[in-house]
């Protein structure tokens, strides 16, 4: 379970400040209520995604196609979360797209 919230820390401590930056800029958010709303769904989508998605992906197409796959799956999904905050579905996308694209980076360096 330790690995679990390591990577957690780790994808919120990357996703927020790309969040709270573009929601701020484009969405017209507040720098913290981006940061609580990039907090919350992460909290919504990581575990689904951790501990569901890609194990259940990884015993079929293998470490980064598995993540891969996880992470534009969790994209669509954060990018629908924000459209229930009122953002824009141009800067949903935007935004959800560009915060995993860094942790499919990030992902990607540790699974290889």
């Amino acid at each position: 379970m330790t690995r679990y919230f390591i990577a957690l820390g780790l994808t919120i401590v990357l996703e927020v400040p790309i969040y709270a930056m573009g929601l701020g800029r484009w969405a017209k958010k507040t720098r913290r209520e981006a940061s609580l709303i990039a907090v919350a769904i992460n909290l919504i989508t990581h575990p689904i995604a951790f501990l569901a998605i890609y194990p259940a992906i990884d015993h079929l197409a293998g470490g980064v196609a598995a993540l891969t796959i996880t992470e534009v799956s969790v994209a669509i999904g954060e990018a629908a979360l924000l459209a229930l905050r009122a953002t824009p579905a141009a800067v949903a996308l935007t935004m959800s797209g560009c915060a995993n694209i860094a942790s499919f980076a990030l992902g990607w360096a540790i699974v290889r």
